[in-house]
């Protein structure tokens, strides 16, 4: 069993690290972003407005992610998903980061929610 959990260690090290050498340049500075986030099982997105792009989320902040998993769950209750997210972060440059069934095009460094909540008429319009 150890052996197992060894192999799928090193392939999820595998995946991070070429990820990172599939990004070239530098992070943007911190700035806010909305878009339409969707919980799924092995992939969330966000795709913020105004761009065809897909971004992973990650942890930038322990408490902002804490607080958004929080708000993703109470609204995941209400039966809404996909749902509008209003976050502040760094944004990696544009690469190929991949995920279990898709590729995003951005890594997006979460260090505050602003607002998670059902989509509403106007949103990323």
């Amino acid at each position: 069993m150890n052996g197992y959990r060894a192999l799928i260690f090193a392939g999820a090290l595998c995946l991070v690290l070429n990820a990172c050498a599939l990004v070239d340049g530098s992070a943007s500075e911190p700035d806010v972003y909305e878009g339409i986030y969707s919980q799924g099982f092995e992939d969330s997105p966000f795709e913020p407005c105004g761009r065809s792009e897909r971004w992973l989320l990650a942890v930038g902040d322990t408490a902002a992610i804490q607080h958004f998993r929080e708000r993703v769950f109470e609204v995941l209750r209400q039966g809404n998903n996909p749902m509008y997210a209003r976050l502040r972060g760094t944004l990696s440059p544009r690469g190929h980061i991949p995920g279990f069934f898709i590729t995003y095009d951005r890594t997006l460094e979460v260090t505050a929610v602003l607002e998670v909540r059902a989509i509403q008429e106007g949103d990323c319009q």
